[in-house]
């Protein structure tokens, strides 16, 4: 309900209705504190948004990290069994050499023509048995590769990744 006033001014008398309830003071006191907690409400929700995507970044930040350094740990790892292998590897190939010296001395080219012709009744080859094949084809190769999971295929590149940033951070 309207409240209609009268007052007077300096123009003299003058009758005018006004609704005094916007300028009433318990009810801008009011609207004035649901402006306030509506702000306060607001500035929470932002407060809490932040709090959260700094939490994820956070979280996006230790997952990272443990990705490089279990990448790392496979790296240094399987560094360690490469040059393990090298090593086998050249004992292997030093045990070869020898065994081949060996072979080579006990070899003798007369004694096995020799076993060849009486023995097995070989004889040696004539220019007239020797047949040429000429392909006029392309020659080629297929690769077949495993198939990794997508869940595979991404965690190896997300590693590489890392791994590219751990080598650019060195």
């Amino acid at each position: 309900m309207q409240e209609q006033v009268r007052y007077e001014s300096q123009w003299g008398n003058v009758s005018t209705a006004h609704d005094l309830s916007a300028y009433d003071a318990r009810t801008t006191k009011r609207a004035r504190s649901r402006v306030v907690s509506i702000v306060q409400k607001r500035r929470k929700r932002m407060a809490l948004r932040n709090m959260l995507k700094n939490v994820l970044l956070c979280c996006f930040g230790v997952a990272m990290l443990s990705g490089i350094l279990i990448s790392a740990t496979q790296l240094n790892e399987l560094t360690a069994r490469a040059s393990s292998l090298k090593s086998e590897n050249e004992e292997l190939l030093s045990e070869q050499k020898r065994l081949m010296a060996l072979y080579d001395m006990q070899l003798d080219l007369a004694e096995i023509e020799n076993i060849a012709t009486e023995q097995l009744y070989m004889q040696k080859l004539e220019q007239e048995q020797i047949v040429y094949v000429r392909l006029t084809g392309d020659d080629y190769a297929t690769v077949v590769e495993e198939q990794d999971s997508l869940f595979a295929r991404a965690f190896d590149a997300l590693r590489g990744i890392s791994l590219h940033v751990a080598e650019w951070m060195e």
